[in-house]
């Protein structure tokens, strides 16, 4: 999923920094990056796209979130925790 949404933004003419998971997005976050926009997978290892929504709220308060999934059968995420 990650690799297909930032060819096609990329082709789209956008700017994409691809991380390899929501700890890795958060430490960039943490060391000053600023975003347009972040577009979320729901279904990241490790860490669900709701919960690093709601930590990355700590550094980047503004920045709009897309989640986005390639499991059609998500249906329930885990409930977010700072």
């Amino acid at each position: 999923m990650r690799n297909l949404t930032a060819e096609m933004l990329r082709n789209l003419r956008y700017e994409v920094v691809e991380t390899n998971g929501g700890a890795a997005a958060l430490a960039l976050l943490r060391d000053g990056a600023t975003f347009d926009a972040m577009v979320v997978d729901l279904a990241m290892p490790n860490m669900d796209g709701t919960v690093f929504a709601v930590r990355a709220r700590k550094f980047a308060p503004d920045t709009p979130v897309l989640f986005v999934t390639g499991h059609a059968d998500v249906a329930v995420t885990s409930q977010p925790k700072p």
